[in-house]
């Protein structure tokens, strides 16, 4: 089993605990930030035609793409994300993160300091 299949299967028993108890978020370490947010819920899809899209755009680059050496990387899409770089956050609808970035992962609802 490869690093990103490994982390694929961490962050998919995260995501069941996320989902289990709400309130709480994925917490996503990577080397620009903290990202914090949902895993997409079927609803999630019908909800953001953004997302919803961009998933069937995706699904149509993988289908097309005939060259197995040349495979898209392991992806992470979240809703309801907010993105926190020191001082500043951004808040998304959703993002998609590459696994290979991840640097690591945690569940929580994280209390971000308020600038004074």
């Amino acid at each position: 089993m490869s690093v990103l299949e490994n982390k694929s299967k961490i962050i998919n028993s995260f995501n069941l605990l996320v989902r289990a108890n709400p309130g709480i978020e994925l917490v996503v370490l990577t080397q620009g930030g903290i990202v914090l947010g949902k895993v997409p819920s079927d609803e999630d899809f019908q909800n953001n035609s953004a997302l919803k899209n961009y998933v069937e755009a995706i699904k149509a680059i993988k289908k097309d793409d005939d060259d197995k050496d040349d495979e898209l990387p392991e992806l992470l899409g979240l809703v309801d994300v907010t993105v926190v770089n020191g001082i500043s956050r951004i808040h998304l609808s959703f993002t998609v993160i590459f696994v290979d970035q991840i640097l690591g992962v945690s569940i929580g609802s994280p209390e971000i300091p308020q600038q004074n």
